[in-house]
This record gives structure tokens, sequence and C-alpha cells, in this order.
């Protein structure tokens, strides 16, 4: 092991011999990089079994990086902490069900929310994996992601004559949420790489659009919508010393948007021109002609009744639907007997009937830490592009988990803890050591 260099200023990275910042580095660092592949390109195409091979990783982690100093590097991050945090607060929640109202099975919620457990793990392998072209890494991987969405989904329409294509899945919602992310992600290719170049990375949010528009998921267009609204604004801080590529940026990404729709035919518009309608509609009559929207101002509606009969700890998270079915009207409990719901598609209020304040509050961690994290991490030169992926990953998550839910299966869970953990800790100019340790006497 190489000997560290000690700074006098122990919030600053510690410097690591020059040769550790080359591409081979040692099996630690690859297996760090390993990461970030499976969690974009693979897991864009195969999501659920890419959510397994990523917690099979993490479990791996402490036999491919061994010892302390990769643990106490991970533990040391609010983030890391924060996921466990989260997960303590389902236990407690889940136990206090079990003991109070004796239903043992209450309990499961634990495994259900195993990756935020893993959360450690992952990142005593990703600490290793800092590089100063990490943020290029994650822009073309992310690209490829959303491409790789975009052709299945386009396959799917154009040859199998698929209304809403929902890719190798069978999953509209996720092809449609995955791109949006991926799409957003891939621009930060745009702060990362020098003119001319980073140009292509507007493709992201372009090919994206019209991939939620072949899935036919109007819950990701809100998604979209907020990361737009982060895209929007990072780039305003940017360009702010360069007011005369506004201009030029724009043209660019109305050309590519543009482009984009006009060159892929047979897109089905009316499920999204009919949004603005639905939400006037619901917000003002409490009904629409949409089945969809229907469903879920049930949702909403008996969701707030079944929490309001335990406040504290829940139903249970595998019982939050069935608590608040009995209150729902007579064509939502009809659908259900088919369909077999297993969540209230908002991830607030699932987390509020199935685990009460307690998982509430879990819920405000896991999406509050990692931005407090990154905001305390080192202002090296990829801060900039480590914090707009980190903004982009909590708003587009967050938007996707109120029409639907982000934490209910394992592929958008275990995305958005490793990609989270990757964004923190590989985005870095540098790898991630500990603190040194101040004996004293």
């Amino acid at each position: 092991m190489h000997p560290l260099v000690v700074q006098a200023n122990p919030h600053l990275p510690v410097a690591v011999p020059a040769r550790t910042k080359g591409v081979f580095v040692s099996h630690r660092a690859i297996f760090g990089w390993l990461f970030l592949p499976v969690a974009t390109l693979s897991l864009a195409l195969f999501n659920t079994m890419s959510a397994y091979v990523l917690m099979l990783m993490a479990l791996l982690a402490p036999l491919v990086v061994p010892g302390l100093a990769p643990w106490r590097a991970a533990w040391g991050n609010i983030a890391v902490k924060g996921f466990i945090l989260a997960f303590g607060l389902v236990g407690l929640a889940s136990g206090l069900r079990a003991v109070v109202a004796g239903d043992v099975e209450a309990l499961s919620a634990l495994v259900n929310f195993l990756p935020f457990a893993l959360a450690p793990l992952a990142a005593m392998a990703i600490v290793q994996a800092g590089h100063a072209n990490a943020s290029r890494w994650l822009s073309i991987l992310s690209l490829l992601a959303v491409l790789a969405g975009f052709a299945v989904g386009l396959e799917q329409a154009l040859i199998e004559g698929a209304r809403r294509s929902s890719g190798f899945d069978d999953n509209p919602i996720w092809l449609g949420d995955f791109a949006v992310l991926f799409g957003f992600l891939a621009a930060t290719g745009v702060f990362a790489f020098r003119p001319v170049w980073r140009f292509l990375f507007l493709a992201g949010p372009a090919i994206a659009v019209v991939t939620v528009v072949l899935s036919g998921t109007r819950g990701a267009a809100l998604a979209y919508a907020a990361g737009l609204v982060v895209f929007a604004g990072f780039s305003a801080i940017a360009l702010r010393r360069h007011p005369g590529r506004w201009p030029v940026l724009g043209i660019a990404a109305v050309a590519i948007v543009g482009a984009a729709l006009i060159a892929v035919p047979r897109l089905d518009l009316d499920r999204f021109t009919a949004i603005p309608s639905l939400i006037t509609t619901g917000l003002t009559e409490g009904a629409t002609e949409d089945r969809s929207a229907n469903h879920r101002l049930e949702f909403l509606k008996a969701g707030a009744g079944a929490f309001a009969q335990s406040p504290v700890y829940g139903h249970g998270w595998n019982a939050k639907f069935s608590a608040a079915e009995p209150m729902m009207a007579e064509f939502a409990r009809q659908e259900n007997d088919g369909a077999g719901f297993m969540h209230l598609h908002n991830d607030p209020l699932n987390f509020a009937v199935g685990l009460g304040l307690i998982g509430l509050l879990g819920y405000a961690v896991v999406m509050l830490a990692p931005l407090i994290a990154v905001w305390q991490s080192p202002r090296d030169s990829q801060f900039f592009q480590r914090s707009y992926a980190m903004v982009s990953l909590v708003a587009i998550i967050g938007a996707a988990g109120m029409t639907d839910s982000m934490f209910q299966f394992e592929a958008p869970k275990v995305l958005y803890v490793t990609m989270a953990m990757i964004i923190l800790f590989g985005l870095r100019d540098e790898p991630v050591r500990p603190a040194p340790r101040i004996e004293t006497g």
C-alpha cells in the first residue's frame, strides 16, 4: 500500500502518488469503475437483472477492496450515513408495527430496502475510482444508455407495432423514466467537454424526450420537466460569464429536439397533449375522463385516509395498498382485482401509508442527504459536474416518484443508490482517502 501524504487541511483530499492517476491503477480501481457501465448501459437495457448484478458487486466489495481505509472513507460521507439511517428508520417502523400490532410480516420491509444497507459497500469500491475524466465517462456511458433504450423502444413501436414501448423488462414506465435520467446525466458532458464536443451531449435530453413519447409514460414527462429545470439552472450559472454562448446553446437544443421529433414517425402525442386538461379537471372536479388519472386521484384520497389510521409506523410496507383499498371507489377496487397493484403510485404516500411518519422521515433523508453530501464535497475541477449530476438525479427520481414508485422495486431503487455513490465518489479528480487519524498523548 502506498504511504499517504497528509495535508495540513484535513478537509481536502489527501494527495496520492502520481502513478495512481493512470488509466490502469489497480484491480481495486478497476472494480470501482465497473459500477458505472453496469449502472448505466446495462441497467438501461436489462433493468432488474442489472440491479441484482449491482447488489452482488456491492456484496463483493469487502473481498475485492479489503481493509478499514476504504470503509472509513465511505462511512465518513453524509449520504452513506443517510442511507443507513433511512434503513434504520424502515426497521424501526416495521419493528413497531410487528410489536404493537402483532404484524410480524411487516419486518419483510427490511429485505425490500436492502439496497439502502448496501450503500456503504458500494461506496467502498467506488471511493477507489476517482479520476479526472470521470465526468466525461459518465456523460458518454449515459448517452449510450439513453440511445440503447431509445433503440429498443423504436424497434418495439415500428416493427412490433406496440402502442407503448416497454423495453426488455416490459415496463413502459421504467423505459421512460430511465431515459429521462440517463438523458440528462448525458448532458453532464455539456459542462465536462470543450466547445463543439459539448453540444453532442445535448442529444441526451433530445433522445430522452422521444423515448418518453414512445413509452407513453406521462409521469416521465413530469420527470423530464424537472430535469430540464435543473439543466437550465446550471446552464445559466455556467454561461453567466459568457452570455454570447446563449444563442448557440438555444439554437442547438431546439434543432436537436426538433430533428428528433420529426425523424421518428408514428409518435402518439395524445396522452401528453391531454396533461394540462387532466390536471385542471382533476383539481377542480376530483375526477377526469382518463382512467389512469382517475386511479391515481383515487389512490391519493384513499391513501390519505389509510395514513390517518396509523400515522406513526404505518400499515407495513407490503400492506400499504391493501390498507387503502377499502377506502377506494368501486371502479378502483375492481381494477386492482386484475392488476394486483402493490403501491399507491406516489412515493411520499407509499412511505406514509406503509411506514408512517417514521418512514416518511426516511424518505426525506435519502432525498436530501445526497444533496448535502455533494455540497460538502471538495471544490475540485469536477465539483460543478458532480453537483449538476447529483441535483439531476434527485430531482428526476423525486419527480418520477410523484406518479409511480421509485422505491417499490429493485431496479429504480438500486439505480438511485448506486448512481448517488458513483456521482459522489467516482466524479473526483483523485480517489477518496479517509481523513488521517490524529493520535494524542
